[in-house]
């Protein structure tokens, strides 16, 4: 079953494909936890041009390739050509836009599939955006209702069976919720300016807003569907677009989500993040699956890097690992995620800039000293445990 993709789980060339530290996105994340780890070598690549100019003030392993919504042809070769050079072993796509265009690209790339084989694993279907996820999770859980929103002529057609609230979401990223037609009409303009929803497969649609308490369930999955980690959070407080800021670690709840079934629709270890929103009468729904590591991963500390690390060696042939290594969190346990800010004396302030001008003339110094001086932490959006 594994000859195929038998290596050795240490000593392997890891690349992070959209790691960009400005976005709430777990790449960042994930380099900061298999940065800890001994034996493997990260690179990462990332579409933003100032997200790798910063990067690489850091001394990072970074390199800029196009962003998928410039075409998936564009965008394979730039990744290939990484991965020869630096003789990559696995790829692991950080956001949706990286994933939905390695998905598309694997029905004709083989060297792609050799590299992610979670493509090869992914339930059939095409699931290039956030529509034709929900189309497949709707198999396992109650979903909301969804409406196409490509014109206003698709806005106005809704209003006329539908009231507001309604959330408008991008094909792959962001979703706000409109009060009225005046919003719901500048929250699709606001979704389109992310990159992550034009080109092939991109877009804006309607869908159903539930109001209630906000939950998301982590299921990370072996062959044959064995469960490594099923943990659930409750979300306390969110950025505007969804992203968590303050959970606490809660029971998973099954009675409404088919966790088999999702489960079976693999034939590969795999990720799952679904999110959900339990309404007035009890009735869950779920709104979005995230199959990719969420963005909160760095939140469960030591236990977060056991399971990142433990997920990779299922994937590159390891046959188990140890369940018990590290205590999951306890239900109650509170996670939170804040930026380290604070206010220099002008005096030191310019003597860092100095220092940082010196190190960049003469590199002379090792990529830690740098990195000292602009972040004290792995990541500028610290995760922290309580």
């Amino acid at each position: 079953m594994m000859t195929d993709i038998h290596r050795k789980s240490k000593n392997v060339r890891i690349l992070v494909l959209g790691v960009n530290p400005f976005e709430d996105l777990p790449g960042y994340q994930l380099i900061g936890l298999l940065g800890k780890s001994n034996g493997n070598k990260l690179f990462a690549a990332d579409d933003s041009e100032e997200a790798v100019a910063v990067l690489e003030q850091l001394h990072s392993q970074i390199e800029l390739v196009p962003h998928p919504s410039k075409g998936a042809t564009k965008y394979l070769d730039a990744v290939l050509q990484i991965c020869d050079r630096h003789k990559i072993d696995f790829l692991i796509p950080a956001n949706d836009a990286h994933l939905a265009a390695l998905l598309e690209c694997s029905n004709h790339c083989k060297e792609i599939r050799a590299l992610c084989p979670l493509l090869d694993w992914f339930p059939p279907g095409g699931l290039w955006n956030r529509w034709r996820i929900q189309n497949w999770l709707s198999q396992f859980c109650k979903t909301p209702a969804r409406y196409p929103y490509e014109t206003e002529a698709d806005l106005l057609k809704w209003e006329h069976d539908h009231n507001y609230p309604v959330v408008v979401k991008g094909m792959r990223k962001g979703g706000l919720k409109a009060l009225d037609h005046g919003e719901a009409v500048a929250a699709r303009r606001n979704v389109w300016k992310n990159p992550a929803n034009l080109g092939k497969y991109g877009g804006a649609y309607l869908e159903a807003f539930i109001e209630g308490t906000e939950r998301a369930t982590l299921l990370v999955f072996g062959w044959e569907g064995r469960l490594l980690c099923s943990l659930g959070i409750q979300k306390l407080a969110t950025t505007q677009l969804g992203t968590t800021l303050v959970a606490r670690i809660d029971e998973v709840f099954e009675r409404d989500l088919d966790v088999k079934g999702l489960l079976s629709s693999f034939s590969g270890p795999g990720v799952v993040e679904v999110e959900s929103r339990t309404d007035a009468q009890g009735k869950e729904w779920f709104f979005e699956a995230n199959l990719r590591f969420p963005t909160w991963i760095g939140a469960l500390g030591k236990f977060g890097q056991w399971l990142v690390e433990s997920f990779l060696d299922l994937v590159l042939g390891k046959e188990d690992v140890d369940q018990h290594a590290v205590r999951v969190p306890e239900p109650g346990t509170l996670i939170y995620r804040l930026p380290e800010s604070g206010v220099l004396p002008m005096q030191e302030t310019l003597g860092q800039l100095a220092r940082v001008k010196h190190v960049k003339q003469e590199e002379s110094s090792t990529p830690a000293s740098v990195g000292s001086l602009l972040w004290p932490s792995r990541s500028p959006h610290q995760f922290l445990t309580k």
